[in-house]
C-alpha cells in the first residue's frame, strides 16, 4: 500500500527531455536519458502523479515507475492496461521484428504525442543505419502519422496475416 506522503521514483527512458505539470503551479522537467536504458529519475507523491496522469504521460509510456511499485501506482491513478503500455524497447522491437501484432499495436495508436515516439524510435533506428527496417513497415508508420496529422483517429490501415 503506498502512503500518500510516500516518494515514488518516476523514470524518464526517453531520450528527450519529459516535462509535466505535478500541480496547477509547478511542473517537473524530466532530463532525457542518455542512452535509453538507464533511466532519469525524479521522485513524486501520488498527488502529484495523480495531476500528472491528466495528461496521459503515464498511459502513453513516456514515463514509468519503478518495478516494484507500478502495480500499486497504475491502479491508484486508474490505468487497469499498464501491462499493454508500449515501451521505447516494444517499439524498437516492433520495427526491427514486425509481427501481425506488433504492427496492430502500432496503428490502433490514436494519440499523435504517442505516435511521435514510434515516429523517433524509428527514425533513429533508420540513422543508426544497423537494421534492415522493411519498406512496408516505413510506409505504415509514415501512413499512420499523416492520418493522426489528419485527426483520422481511426486507422483505415489494414493488415493482412
Amino acid at each position: 500500500m503506498i502512503k500518500e506522503t510516500e516518494k515514488i521514483s518516476v523514470l524518464n527512458y526517453n531520450e528527450n527531455r519529459v516535462s509535466v505539470k505535478v500541480s496547477p503551479t509547478e511542473s517537473y522537467s524530466f532530463e532525457p536519458s542518455l542512452d535509453g536504458i538507464n533511466p532519469t529519475t525524479i521522485s513524486m507523491t501520488i498527488d502529484q502523479i495523480r495531476f500528472a496522469n491528466n495528461h496521459n504521460v503515464f498511459r502513453n509510456g513516456f514515463l514509468f515507475f519503478d518495478k516494484s511499485k507500478e502495480k500499486d501506482v497504475y491502479e491508484i491513478i486508474g490505468i487497469s492496461d499498464w501491462e499493454n503500455i508500449l515501451t521505447n524497447d516494444d517499439i524498437r522491437e516492433i520495427i526491427i521484428h514486425p509481427t501481425f501484432d506488433g504492427l496492430n499495436k502500432l496503428i490502433s495508436i490514436k494519440d499523435d504525442a504517442m505516435f511521435e515516439r514510434v515516429r523517433a524510435a524509428y527514425h533513429k533506428l533508420k540513422y543508426e543505419n544497423i537494421y534492415d527496417i522493411s519498406v512496408r513497415v516505413a510506409q505504415i508508420i509514415e501512413t499512420r502519422y499523416k492520418e493522426l496529422q489528419n485527426k483520422k483517429i481511426h486507422t483505415s490501415i489494414v493488415l493482412e496475416k
